[in-house]
């Protein structure tokens, strides 16, 4: 009995030793699988999602930029153009209805300067006088239209010039095409243009 006994215990013994054996293992496993994958494919993933937001950041900044640009067109830098256009026909012939290097005449002179910023003018100066917003004289700046009456009316428009300059001192400088000397620039302070001066406009 007592052989038996001594059996049975070494048999429970060796089952329990099993146990905490297989336990043990079963545990060691479990770690080093929990310790080998999830984390490295996950901080992966997250790297992937900030470089796109990055990305996607730089493509808004430019396009904001671009408009910015666009709208940085200003009625200053308009005019600028308009009057090297002017300043292109200089030495132009006076010619009535010419709107090219072959002859020019006032208006024409203008409708010519104009296009080139894609302001369409009325074609003669009459009209012209009433397109964009009336100033006075001591408001004038580059890109403005001055107006004069050339006939025997005091007040019927008949000519039209280009404002190219003004100094600080208030000397006004025009473009236009004169019947006598085709185009050239003159002082709107001058005895003839100061006498039968009639308004001013700014078109921008």
């Amino acid at each position: 009995m007592r052989e038996l006994g001594c059996k049975i215990l070494v048999i429970i013994l060796l089952l329990g030793s099993g146990n905490i054996l297989f336990t043990s293992c079963k545990s060691g496993k479990k770690k080093t699988y929990a310790k080998h994958r999830g984390p490295s494919k996950k901080k992966t993933h997250r790297k992937t999602k900030t470089k796109k937001s990055s990305t996607t950041t730089k493509t808004a900044s430019n396009s904001g930029s671009s408009s910015s640009s666009s709208e940085n067109l200003s009625a200053s830098a308009k005019a600028t153009k308009v009057i090297k256009t002017a300043k292109s026909y200089i030495g132009t012939k006076y010619q009535y209805g010419g709107t090219t290097k072959s002859g020019m005449d006032c208006s024409g002179l203008m409708c010519t300067s104009f296009k080139s910023i894609d302001v369409t003018l009325p074609r003669r100066s009459v009209d012209q006088s009433n397109f964009g917003k009336r100033i006075y004289i001591g408001q004038l700046q580059p890109g403005d239209l001055v107006f004069f009456a050339t006939g025997s009316s005091k007040t019927k428009i008949t000519h039209v010039g280009l404002v190219t300059n003004v100094t600080k001192d208030g000397k006004v400088t025009f473009i236009h095409s004169s019947s006598s000397r085709g185009v050239v620039e003159n002082n709107l302070g001058e005895n003839y243009y100061k006498t039968r001066y009639v308004k001013a406009s700014r078109p921008l």
